[in-house]
């Protein structure tokens, strides 16, 4: 015995009228529209060779040098010179550059800017703090 043959539990068919059927149709076309698929595609395939040239750079240590004299008193006097500190081992290119009173042409790359360590953050590390 089928339960579709008992007196009330059939149920009626679902009927839907035309303007629902045309409503329907146009949400779906302008879904189509917005999911321009092939736009979307080259959007991100752009996206990802960016991405990847910014990745590229960050790990890169292609625009790193280093300067060697023979002894302290020779790197003293080259900074002397040039208006460089002695004590800072590691220097800005670009402030080098302005000492040398040579402009660089080539823009900066952005990169991921960091804050400084909260106070907090610095006595939790150091154990001044639990």
């Amino acid at each position: 015995m089928s339960w579709g043959k008992i007196k009330g539990t059939a149920k009626a068919p679902v009927t839907q009228t035309e303007q629902e059927i045309e409503n329907m149709e146009a949400v779906e076309a302008g879904f189509a529209e917005q999911l321009d698929t092939d736009a979307m595609i080259a959007s991100l395939k752009a996206q990802r060779a960016t991405e990847a040239k910014t990745m590229r750079d960050i790990g890169s240590t292609d625009y790193y040098f280093c300067v060697f004299f023979n002894n302290e008193m020779q790197m003293v006097e080259f900074c002397k010179a040039f208006g460089l500190n002695p004590n800072n081992i590691f220097m800005d290119g670009r402030e080098v550059a302005k000492q040398f009173r040579k402009a660089l042409s080539t823009p900066d790359e952005p990169r991921h800017k960091t804050r400084p360590a909260s106070k907090e953050y610095l006595e939790l590390a150091q154990g001044l703090r639990s």
